[in-house]
């Protein structure tokens, strides 16, 4: 017997999909508002701009989601709204698929500045585990040499910090060297807003293409016992400043609010606090969790989240499948190295004493070797191999919905 599903997000949506897809199904709800294949009443479903069709969406056996920029809202919106269980959803992939990226030389180039200890304790971060016993920045001459043999010019450079990035002293020469060396490239920089410096700020302004602000949560109080301080208010005035200076002097610069995935997240909540930032043009991205378990020395992070009232939404799913981190970036950490993806290099993985996980310091190597280095393990994941010690037990393959690969038998029954 054939199922009925509903379609969201149908933007990259082709006739292939469409054909292959009704071979199988009796019955297509395609939901959008700039879409060809638009059929079955409602329209762009994560608005709200109509009622959505709630019978239809209750009634169908699998609700599918194109691969979109609003696929979180969508997901939240159908599990806190509608009641649907993630088994029931089923994720279309992007038109390129990840052999497209084996071998090649990727356009980003993630950046962490520095590890020291963070003016916040956040409790999804290692720092709640365990604070830097010493400051570590990235010899700049280091930079330089990565940031010149990028070959794209308009790569893509985004900047963090094992600590508040803003505070962080290679900063704004860390900024500067990038524009200098690519000055059509992309700039973006990860900050918890904690701190605005006006005269830092002005600066930073003047280089950079965007600025994500993580803010995780909606509420005051949720951030008290998130983040571990009293900052909320603080961080929403920083956003509103940093819009105010970038609008009067008319500046390219989009700011980004991340809200973090949390099962006590209602849709409705989050509607309507998002709705004064995207009334006013600044972007929220909805960003996933996931189990900190794959590490040993942060897996109480997990257990401590839940305790405290915020679960992800994310679960470890059934099985394996390759890890798009792998596919897209190269990542330069602050003790001189690459590593393969940004979640090695982000959880304190980085700081082994015989660098098992490096793929080599960028003072002897060159990133033409490092993209070789990382085709191999790309190939590997292709092959459903696994077995390599820096993937072997990580969770963070769980962060990516199979967004490159079409599965048709996903359908049960």
């Amino acid at each position: 017997m054939k199922k009925t599903a509903i379609f969201f997000g149908v933007n990259s949506l082709t006739d292939e999909i469409v054909e292959n897809y009704s071979s199988q199904l009796d019955l297509l709800y395609i939901i959008d508002n700039n879409s060809k294949y638009w059929t079955g009443g409602g329209e762009f479903f994560f608005n709200l701009r109509v009622e959505p069709p709630s019978d239809r969406i209750k009634s169908a056996d699998y609700i599918i989601i194109v691969a979109t920029a609003y696929r979180g809202e969508m997901e939240m919106q159908l599990r806190t709204e509608f009641d649907i269980s993630s088994d029931k959803i089923i994720y279309l992939p992007w038109p390129n698929k990840l052999e497209d990226y084996v071998g090649k030389f990727p356009k980003i180039l993630a950046i962490t500045l520095g590890a020291d200890s963070c003016i916040n304790s956040c409790l999804m971060c290692p720092q709640h585990i365990e604070r830097p016993h010493t400051s570590c920045w990235l010899d700049l001459d280091i930079l330089k040499k990565a940031v010149s043999e990028m070959i794209h010019e308009d790569s893509i450079f985004v900047i963090s910090c094992m600590s508040e990035p803003l505070l962080a002293p290679n900063l704004l020469d860390a900024i500067k060297i990038i524009r200098e060396k690519k000055p059509k490239s992309q700039i973006m920089i990860d900050t918890c807003g904690s701190v605005y410096d006006e005269k830092v700020m002005e600066e930073l302004f003047k280089y950079i293409n965007k600025i994500k602000i993580s803010l995780n949560v909606i509420t005051a109080e949720d951030y008290r016992v998130l983040m571990g301080t009293d900052n909320f208010d603080a961080v929403v005035s920083n956003i509103w400043k940093s819009k105010s200076y970038i609008d009067t002097h008319n500046l390219d610069v989009t700011i980004i609010v991340q809200i973090s995935k949390f099962k006590k997240l209602k849709y409705s909540e989050y509607y309507q606090f998002a709705k004064q930032f995207k009334d006013k043009g600044i972007w929220v991205h909805l960003n996933d969790i996931y189990d900190f378990n794959a590490f040993p020395k942060f897996g109480e992070l997990s257990s401590k989240l839940k305790n405290e009232g915020f679960e992800p939404v994310l679960e470890v799913k059934q099985g394996r499948y390759p890890c798009a981190s792998l596919f897209g970036s190269f990542n330069l950490v602050e003790d001189g190295c690459y590593y393969p993806c940004h979640y090695v290099s982000s959880h304190g993985m980085s700081h082994v004493e015989d660098k098992v996980y490096s793929l080599g310091a960028a003072s002897q190597t060159t990133l033409n070797d490092v993209c070789e280095q990382l085709g191999s393990l790309q190939e590997m994941h292709l092959k459903d191999d696994y077995s390599c010690l820096i993937c072997r037990d990580c969770n963070a393959w769980t962060l990516g919905i199979e967004y490159f690969r079409h599965k048709l038998t996903a359908f049960k029954g």
